[in-house]
């Protein structure tokens, strides 16, 4: 538990199909998670360019459903924005 530095915490998510994942359906997907938690999309570009430099895993799109495999790990970039580290969730 963090305590009383949980204010100190910030949590975004950033979508790896932003194609798909309008604003709409990040606010809609928002709704499951903590109101503080972030949702970001971008432009394809700098989405791939994220996640070549942070080695994040993108499988294809599923015919069935739609939805990309992805990995899941959470990655640490302190106050500087500099990367600490990550770990699986």
């Amino acid at each position: 538990k963090l305590g009383d530095h949980a204010d100190k915490l910030q949590v975004v998510f950033i979508t790896v199909d932003p194609k798909n994942d309008t604003v709409a359906k990040l606010k809609e997907y928002h709704k499951s998670f903590d109101a503080r938690i972030q949702m970001l999309t971008g432009e394809e570009a700098d989405i791939k360019s994220l996640v070549e430099n942070y080695k994040v895993y993108v499988g294809d799109k599923k015919a069935s459903d739609g939805d990309i495999d992805h990995s899941t790990f959470m990655y640490l970039i302190n106050g500087k924005g500099r990367y600490v580290g990550h770990f699986a969730p």
